[in-house]
């Protein structure tokens, strides 16, 4: 068995501890083009992708039936993005947790990346590189399933610099990341080392993270943020998996 220090992690590795199922993704108001370009990009031909015409349309479905991915053009037709994903977040909608890439027209990418952390994952130009966009999509796609820890969790944070980041608790917790407690957030982007332990644990579970977003009204009842492990150890990992399963 690897070392718990390991830091041997694939991405692939998290990905076999869930449950197969096809992932289901809505492209919202893309054109031909880019429909295309998303079926080649996902490279899945176990993928169901269903097209909507616009956000209108999209946040009926999203509201009655769970996606896993929602690809959306930049700007929308008759609907403001803004408006859109606080539709999507709130906690009426089937879809509300699933991930969410922007594609922009080029000269309005800054205002687009606006929505980052504000219910959007990911943001790109709508001629990134197809590598891009594949990647983006299949990180959100592997996104592990989630649970609560016991109310005895402790989690310990501290930035790259040293200092430590004060929180109250973890909201939920997967291989993939842990949903945060804390009235103080970082930037969005910013790398911090984490420490996990309760009862259940022999040893703490330790591993780098970045933070991928900040909690919104409507998404979260409470003030946080989101952490993605970028170096979780093989060991940890099935750990947190098993975990997982028991709750």
């Amino acid at each position: 068995m690897a070392s718990r220090r390991d830091k041997r992690t694939t991405g692939g590795a998290e990905r076999d501890l869930q449950p197969t199922r096809s992932p289901r993704v809505l492209a919202v108001a893309l054109d031909p083009v880019m429909t295309t370009r998303l079926t080649t990009a996902l490279a899945d031909p176990t993928a169901v992708m269903r097209l909507s015409p616009s956000g209108e349309e999209a946040l009926k479905s999203l509201q009655a039936e769970h996606y896993d991915l929602v690809v959306c053009n930049y700007p929308l037709p008759r609907l403001l993005l803004r408006h859109f994903l606080r539709e999507l977040r709130s906690v009426t909608f089937a879809s509300r947790d699933c991930g969410v890439i922007v594609l922009s027209i080029a000269e309005l990418l800054s205002g687009a990346q606006r929505f980052l952390g504000q219910g959007a994952n990911v943001v790109l130009t709508r001629w990134s590189p197809m590598s891009e966009l594949h990647d983006a999509a299949h990180r959100l796609l592997s996104v592990a399933p989630r649970f609560v820890p016991p109310p005895t969790a402790k989690i310990s944070l501290t930035t790259v610099e040293g200092r430590r980041i004060s929180a109250t608790g973890i909201a939920n917790l997967s291989v993939s990341g842990a949903l945060v407690k804390s009235t103080h957030r970082p930037p969005i982007g910013a790398a911090c080392a984490v420490d996990l332990a309760w009862p259940e644990v022999e040893k703490p579970i330790h591993a780098t993270s970045r933070v991928v977003r900040h909690t919104t009204a409507g998404r979260e009842h409470l003030v946080g943020f989101a952490l993605q492990f970028e170096d979780l150890s093989i060991e940890d990992t099935a750990l947190i998996a098993g975990l997982s399963q028991v709750r």
